[in-house]
């Protein structure tokens, strides 16, 4: 399963690298200006010859193309798609600067034909590129919005006809052999792309009974509008019912209930808000307004196969780890930080009372999700050696390479394990004590989820045991850079604490957000480092002097019924996605090419 999880997640980091964002709109409407214009300079001057032939095609680019596509585009946001919140303004300069784009080609492909023929064919191009440029308006509105059919149908039209109207009117004198033409040739491609739309979407229906167009749509509007609830509807058809557990550890002062850290056995996944991306955050917010305290959640042993699939399960989660967190069996004395190593696997163990806080790491190796059930193994194990609960936290805090997602083998599985077996044994061997707990967060100001950074910034956890000082360190990041962990630890030092660990919450809130390669920062890669370890040791100073005598109580308990993605979903979801592609490439050489031909023929026919 293990493999199955991290080829779909290269997979998609992939496909990943495709995606692209548009400039602002003043730089499109001066590239739209640049390829009208200059393309038409360029055309008309090599297929004149002349110097009048560039005037001309000064003007044809700025009257036929540039112009009638502006008014167009502002016509078409305004009084069209006002209320699609996908094609903006710029994104319909956009689609009109590829649009004149297309048509310079075609007019550029006149233009060689009638140097070669030595008849007059630049003008019919000129006509016919109208036909290409609707074709493929038609295939963007259809795919990509949520337009009503006759919206999509006048937003395909609006610029292709205003360009249009501005050719007859540039041309003055056209042969009803034109008008012919253009009938001929906006039938016959938009037949083909109608076509070619249906074929791609069947084979999403075929292929997992979800559209592929459906899910292009919903993706289109989760990445350019930040919109979840169309993608999260397909997930909620593909997705399985299943059980989960969470784990609640509460720490108390004689004034009452003052951190909660929270371990949910769900993956924050798949990205930005979707499903659960965001869950580790709203937990936080949920049990601090619950509380009046401070809240952390830190990532559980669990991959991406339990994604929720949706802000609705989301809720359902909250509700049931607010009802959960009711704390009466609280224990009063606590052991010091355990810590084993074994190969390329670091453990530490922590038991307050007969329960255990254990977190596991692979760091500086590059790591990523450690599955469900090796936390599910070390629990067991750790219940056969007397512990009541055991309380497993994948620390989640390194990672190099930036296009290349790191896999847990076999080997580095059974050291994780093997060195968590060993420090719960070593813990229970520790004599316990009354203990103080100190807790504080951190928010930076000068970082967003766009750097790596969650909205629950970072929390701090100091627990001193004896004459030992720990801390915990729970920045709300997906992953860490390698290396980083370990600087963390020793700055840490020179304030008295002894031992800890560095935590993520793996929160996916920030992936899909900028188009670097890996889709999104780990903490410390856009973060200054400097200023990052300076907010770290921030937030554990000021735990450090709010150390209180604490007691600590541990709730474990399961949500029932939640949907989440399954391994099946996400294996059908990547074989959609390759086979999508490839087939898209076939379907278009299959429709578009007799099509493209089947217009130049009866083009020839008409007007050679």
């Amino acid at each position: 399963m293990i493999e199955e999880e991290k080829n779909y997640v290269m997979r998609a980091i992939r496909h990943y690298h495709s995606l692209f964002t548009f400039p602002s709109h003043r730089m499109l409407v001066g590239l739209l200006l640049l390829i009208s214009v200059g393309g038409g300079m360029v055309t008309f001057s090599i297929t004149f010859q002349s110097l009048e032939g560039l005037c001309i095609g000064l003007l044809f680019g700025a009257t036929v193309l540039a112009l009638p596509s502006i008014i167009g585009d502002v016509i078409l946001k305004g009084a069209i798609t006002r209320e699609n919140e996908i094609f903006d303004l710029r994104r319909c300069t956009a689609l009109s600067t590829l649009s004149c784009a297309l048509w310079i080609m075609v007019l550029l492909m006149g233009g060689f034909f009638q140097i070669v023929s030595r008849h007059n064919t630049l003008f019919y191009a000129s006509i016919l590129g109208s036909c290409v440029v609707t074709a493929l308006r038609y295939l963007v509105f259809s795919s990509l919005s949520y337009l009503d059919r006759w919206r999509v149908f006048v937003s395909t039209m609006i610029q292709p006809l205003f360009c249009l109207v501005a050719n007859i009117m540039f041309w003055r004198k056209l042969p009803p052999l034109a008008f012919l033409a253009v009938l001929i040739a906006n039938f016959t491609l938009l037949i083909a792309t109608h076509t070619f739309i249906y074929l791609i979407d069947r084979h999403g229906k075929n292929t997992i009974g979800i559209g592929s167009i459906d899910l292009l749509k919903g993706f289109a509007a989760s990445w350019i509008k930040n919109i979840p609830f169309p993608l999260e509807a397909s997930f909620e058809k593909l997705g399985c019912d299943t059980d989960t557990s969470v784990a609640l550890i509460a720490f108390r002062d004689k004034e009452g209930i003052r951190a909660i850290m929270t371990v949910p056995a769900i993956h924050p996944g798949p990205f930005r808000n979707l499903g659960s991306s965001n869950l580790p955050y709203m937990v936080q917010k949920s049990l601090e307004q619950e509380f009046g305290c401070t809240a952390a959640t830190p990532h559980g042993t669990s991959g991406h196969e339990l994604n929720l699939t949706s802000q609705h399960q989301c809720m359902k989660v909250l509700r049931e780890i607010i009802n959960l967190a009711e704390f009466s069996r609280f224990s009063k004395t606590a052991t010091g930080l355990a810590r084993r190593e074994v190969g390329s696997a670091k453990a530490t163990c922590q038991f307050f009372g007969k329960d255990a806080i254990v977190t596991v790491t692979c760091a500086p190796k590059s790591m990523e999700d450690i599955p469900s059930e090796v936390g599910a193994q070390i629990a067991k194990k750790g219940a056969a050696l007397d512990a009541r609960t055991v309380v497993v936290i994948d620390a989640h805090n390194s990672i190099e390479v930036s296009d290349k997602v790191p896999v847990l083998s076999e080997g580095d599985l059974k050291d994780i394990k093997e060195a968590a077996n060993s420090a719960i044994a070593s813990a229970l061997k520790e004599s316990q004590t009354t203990f103080k707990v100190g807790v504080a967060k951190v928010t930076p100001q000068d970082s967003d989820p766009t750097q790596g950074m969650g909205y629950g910034g970072i929390v701090a956890f100091t627990i001193m045991a004896g004459e030992q000082t720990a801390a915990y360190v729970i920045i709300d990041g997906n992953n860490m850079v390698s290396g980083l962990r370990e600087e963390i630890l020793e700055s840490l030092r020179r304030f008295g604490v002894e031992d800890g660990e560095v935590l993520t919450t793996d929160t996916h809130v920030v992936n899909a957000l900028t188009l670097v390669e890996r889709g999104y920062h780990p903490v410390g890669e856009a973060l200054d480092k400097e200023r990052l370890i300076f907010y770290i040791e921030e937030a554990v100073c000021k735990a450090l002097t709010r150390m209180r005598r604490s007691e600590a109580s541990f709730k474990v308990g399961k949500v029932y019924g939640v949907k989440v993605i399954g391994e099946r979903a996400i294996d059908s979801l990547s074989l959609l996605v390759d086979s999508t592609l490839r087939i898209t490439k076939r379907y278009a050489l299959i429709i578009f090419a007799p099509a493209t031909l089947l217009i130049v023929l009866l083009s020839l026919l008409l007007f050679v």
